[in-house]
């Protein structure tokens, strides 16, 4: 079988529009929305409409069947006028056009055939052994093998296993894989020389795969995204079938890189620098920043070439276990955000600060190309922590069998084309405004998010501005 991504069609209408009336100076500011909640067969709702609408009343009540919010009432667009002398200037006034819709869950959803490619990149330097990080990160990993290999839907999901330290290794050849008998994929054992694990897996041609790691040596995080990214491109490359399969890069570290190669777009032949004890945010850090963001980019042409018409892309996640410094922030997540504010961060050295200048000459040019990662978690997490990111991780990427259909959208993956005719001769003036409701589901319970709301552009002439 092949893995179903689920998107529901659903109606998001909330607009408001102004147009000024001799002249448009005397335009009264449109005011705050007013926003009512309430449920509809125990999924949640919501309208909005401008409050210089003067029936207050009437839109308050315009989606209420015999007192109730009803569900019959999806895609009913209520609409309304009001005129408004100005207070400025008497001999002057102003129109205000409302219209609202009933945010709601469709019933109706749309398939897609999809399958993940997962690439775990992890950290096997000799630090990873300090308070049961390995332990945790093995087992986690362990954890997310199954939820991405196992169960109904997941028949075509891939899963491989990058390791590095000085070096970085293909622990695990990217493919569909089950367990040995009864054991698990992974198995952590902890001596007296320190730890490692074993892999244990039958691929897809029935061959058991086994092989152990040992934590030990430095940091060389360089190679280990350009062997996971590797291993993603000619993954694609491979595949045969119909099926869209979507690269996910995992990249779970406990330290600063002690090894760099500036060749940032050419790593694995490249020439290795660095003593594997230090880390110097003008070379390690800035190249394994460039380095990310190369082969993140690696990844989605390849991935473009192989699947044209997708809207999809890789994706790329980031964990930093223990790792609470801001220069290991910004380099696990480097948004133009972030290295603006660490352009004159002095703490930890300045180390941040030095990051963020190797990447940009002047803060004024500070913008996204460096930002790699869809998803960073730093700071201090115990095994249990790890796990419930790995959680995170697979809900952001889509329903794979861990979240209850509940049969009506919820907001989360929802896609939205919005079009709106008007008829000839109307222009819009001031602002059109489309919120979209925000939820997760947690223990089978919808839970509400902040909404997100975006302001569109009117139409002009025959061009329609986009969001």
């Amino acid at each position: 079988m092949r893995r179903k991504w689920k998107r529901a069609l659903s109606l998001l209408c909330t607009l408001a529009m102004i147009a000024g009336m001799l002249p448009v100076s005397s335009l009264a500011a449109a005011g705050t929305a007013q926003t009512v909640s309430g449920g509809i067969n125990g999924y949640a709702a919501a309208m909005q409409a401008d409050e210089v609408t003067n029936q207050q009343t009437v839109w308050q009540n315009a989606f209420y069947l015999n007192g109730e919010r009803s569900a019959d009432l999806n895609g009913k667009i209520w609409t309304d006028k009001s005129v408004e002398i100005s207070t400025e200037n008497p001999e002057q006034f102003n129109v205000t056009f409302s219209a609202l819709g009933q945010t709601f869950g469709g019933q109706q959803a749309i398939t897609k055939d999809v399958a993940f490619d997962v690439m775990f990149v992890l950290d096997v330097s000799g630090s990873m052994e300090d308070n049961d990080k390995d332990k945790a990160a093995v087992n986690a990993i362990n954890g997310a093998m199954k939820a991405f290999l196992e169960g109904e839907g997941n028949e075509e999901n891939r899963v491989g296993i990058v390791t590095f330290s000085e070096d970085a290794i293909t622990a695990l050849p990217l493919d569909h894989y089950t367990r040995s008998g009864q054991d698990e994929f992974f198995a952590y054992y902890s001596g007296f020389l320190g730890g490692d694990f074993e892999i244990h897996a039958v691929n897809s041609d029935n061959r058991t795969v086994e092989k152990e790691v040992d934590f030990t040596g430095g940091t060389y995080t360089q190679s280990g995204i350009a062997r996971g990214a590797e291993n993603l491109i000619s993954g694609l490359q491979d595949l045969s079938n119909e099926t869209v399969h979507i690269p996910v890069l995992i990249l779970i570290t406990d330290g600063d890189p002690t090894y760099y190669c500036s060749d940032y777009d050419n790593v694995l032949e490249g020439y290795k620098r660095g003593n594997g004890g230090s880390t110097d945010p003008e070379t390690h850090g800035k190249y394994t920043v460039q380095s990310a963001a190369y082969y993140k980019d690696a990844i989605a042409r390849a991935f473009q070439t192989k699947y044209p018409s997708s809207t999809d892309g890789p994706r790329f996640y980031t964990i930093g276990q223990g790792l609470k410094t801001n220069f290991a922030i910004t380099l696990l997540n480097p948004t133009a955000e972030q290295l603006h504010n660490v352009w004159n961060d002095w703490t930890d050295n300045g180390r941040a600060r030095d990051l963020a200048r190797s990447l940009f000459e002047r803060e004024s040019d500070i913008d996204n190309q460096y930002s790699y990662a869809d998803g960073s978690y730093t700071g201090e997490m115990d095994e249990q922590r790890l796990q419930e990111i790995m959680d995170e991780i697979r809900n952001d990427l889509g329903d794979l069998g861990v979240n209850t259909d509940v049969g009506e959208s919820t907001g989360e993956r929802n896609r939205i084309t919005y079009f709106e005719t008007l008829g000839e001769g109307v222009q819009f003036t001031g602002k059109m405004t489309l919120t979209v409701p925000k939820y997760d589901i947690v223990n089978n319970e919808i839970v509400d998010r902040d909404p997100v709301t975006y302001t569109l552009t009117a139409y002009k002439g025959n061009k329609v501005e986009t969001l």
